[in-house]
């Protein structure tokens, strides 16, 4: 449905939408899905914005928002399924900048929440492979302190320019 949204808003092409699915272009892929999480982020503002405006009730009890947001995907299964989205576009991007950032320790982070999508998405060998690494790179700073001060420093990523983010 991801591609279908893409094309029916005019901001992509059906063949380019269908190449975003393959990731055959990182750098527009990248691009969709930070326009996508920040669309979702939004749209749950507008809503919680008119829930606000909305309520007759007084102000002491209206819910705040993480806890309207909760009560929403109780009650809602659409809601549910675009905040799960919304977590896993944020996920993927706490990932990305990870590795332009060329911070090990976010890296370890951001990849250990992603582990569990793997088996969600019945991705086998990237739940199977990506643990084991995740177990190897936390295990690093005993085993090979060198290697872990190195991964540290950001030796992990190669730079392609001087500048930040471009690792």
């Amino acid at each position: 449905g991801w591609t279908d949204i893409l094309v029916q808003s005019g901001i992509v092409t059906s063949g380019i939408a269908e190449s975003l699915l393959h990731a055959a272009h990182v750098k527009r892929t990248r691009h969709m899905h930070e326009v996508t999480a920040a669309s979702l982020y939004i749209l749950r503002w507008q809503a919680y914005n008119n829930y606000c405006s909305d309520s007759d009730s007084s102000c002491d009890t209206k819910l705040e928002f993480n806890a309207w947001c909760t009560e929403m995907s109780a009650k809602h299964p659409m809601f549910l399924y675009w905040e799960i989205a919304l977590q896993l576009e944020l996920r993927v991007l706490q990932f990305i900048r990870s590795i332009r950032l060329a911070d090990f320790d976010l890296y370890n982070t951001s990849l250990s929440s992603l582990v569990p999508w793997f088996f969600v998405m019945d991705h086998s060998n990237y739940a199977r492979w990506v643990s084991v690494h995740l177990r190897d790179m936390q295990a690093l700073p005993h085993l090979k302190p060198g290697v872990s001060d190195a991964f540290r420093s950001g030796g992990f990523v190669a730079n392609k320019t001087q500048r930040s983010f471009s690792a």
